[in-house]
C-alpha cells in the first residue's frame, strides 16, 4: 500500500499537549558519517570509526494568524510527530469465491523526531493566490521511527449476503 500527502498529518508536542500543523511539507534525513581508519602500508581500510547522528529537516506550513512554530518550540514543543495512515478496501477471497471491497485493510506509520530547534524561518509571499508559508529549517536530537501497525478486518454480514 503507497502513502499519498492526503494521509499525512504534522503534530508538534510537549509532554502534555499536541496540536497540529497545517503543514505543506516536511523534509528531514537523518545523516551517520563514518571514517575509514588505515593501518600503515594497508591499501584498504580495516575498520570504520563512527561518527556522530545528524538530524536536520526542514517543515512548510500555511501562514496563518496566531501560529508560530519559533514560539512553540520556546514553550517546550520539542517534538515532530508525522503520521501516516491510509485505509484501502480490497478483495477478499474466502472458499474460492471473491468479495469485492469486503477487506478493510489500514496501515499506519509513524515518526518522531525528538529534541527539535529551529535554525532558520522563511517567509514566502508571492503575487497569485498561492498561500503564503513559513519555512522552518531545524534540527533534532533524536528520531524514532519504522512503527509499522497493520490490521485485517471482514465484516462477515457482507459475506453472508453475497
Amino acid at each position: 500500500m503507497y502513502f499519498s500527502g492526503n494521509d499525512v498529518e504534522v503534530w508538534i508536542s510537549n509532554s502534555s499537549y499536541s496540536e497540529l500543523l497545517d503543514a505543506v511539507s516536511v523534509q528531514f534525513s537523518i545523516n551517520h558519517p563514518t571514517s575509514p581508519v588505515y593501518s600503515p602500508g594497508d591499501r584498504q581500510f580495516q575498520t570504520q570509526m563512527i561518527g556522530t547522528k545528524l538530524i536536520h529537516g526542514s517543515l512548510s506550513l500555511n501562514y496563518k494568524e496566531g501560529t508560530n512554530l519559533l514560539a512553540l518550540v520556546d514553550k517546550g514543543f520539542s517534538e515532530l510527530g508525522i503520521y501516516y495512515r491510509k485505509t484501502a478496501y480490497d478483495d477478499t477471497v474466502i472458499k474460492g469465491r471473491r468479495y469485492r471491497g469486503v477487506g478493510e485493510y489500514t496501515a499506519e506509520t509513524s515518526y518522531f523526531l525528538k529534541g527539535i530547534e529551529i535554525t532558520a524561518r522563511q517567509h514566502v509571499v508571492t503575487p497569485n493566490a498561492e498561500n503564503i508559508v513559513n519555512n522552518y529549517q531545524f534540527i533534532a536530537r533524536s528520531f524514532v521511527g519504522d512503527l509499522v501497525e497493520e490490521t485485517l478486518e471482514l465484516d462477515i454480514n457482507d459475506i453472508n449476503t453475497a
